[in-house]
């Protein structure tokens, strides 16, 4: 291509590899805050509860999103090839988070605590595993991990009292398109 035109490829190409980082971060900082951090509250007996402030949900908000740029930048520091950057990224998805997000659909016995600690098991040991192996790119992680998240997830949920009758119909009536908010909304 000719030179202005390649800058204009190159600067289009660079602005929407920063807008799609940037809105993973921000979508990654807000799961944190808003879905992991009450969950882990009451996992470890604390009370989640805060309280409504605007200006002080905005610092936080961008406090998280520092925190895991940094972690982020940390890490793509340390893998310099895309490729194992990204095997790393999807054993950790799959060998920790796939055990939790199935069940959580399909075990009505299931539980927060049971998903946080089958994500917690499952990533150490799909990392663990791949660290002992000495190979990104080996598949045995994923397995491994696989393994301990679902062993993780029954036994924890089996140990914790029972998610709440309510919120399981409540969350029945989302996976079944009847979202209970939206149908109040829509009557008044």
């Amino acid at each position: 291509l000719p030179v202005g035109i390649s800058g204009i490829v190159l600067a289009a190409a660079v602005a929407a590899m920063m807008s799609t980082a940037s809105g993973a971060l921000i979508a990654t900082a807000t799961v944190a805050r808003t879905d992991v951090k009450p969950l882990l509250a009451r996992a470890f007996g604390r009370d989640s509860a805060e309280t409504e402030d605007a200006e002080r949900d905005v610092h936080s908000d961008r406090l998280y999103v520092v925190v895991l740029g940094i972690a982020v930048i940390v890490i793509a520091a340390l893998l310099n090839d895309v490729v194992a950057a990204l095997t790393v990224a999807y054993d950790i998805l799959v060998g920790g988070l796939l055990v939790a997000i199935l069940g959580g659909f399909l075990w009505k016995r299931a539980t927060g605590t049971g998903a946080l600690w089958s994500m917690a098991v499952g990533t150490v040991v799909t990392l663990g595993t791949m660290f002992a192996v000495g190979d990104v790119l080996a598949n045995e992680p994923i397995y491994y991990g696989l393994a301990a998240s679902l062993v993780a997830y029954v036994v924890a949920s089996l140990l914790t009292t029972r998610t709440p009758a309510e919120v399981l119909r409540v969350w029945d009536d989302r996976l079944a398109g009847h979202d209970a908010t939206v149908a109040e909304q829509v009557a008044t």
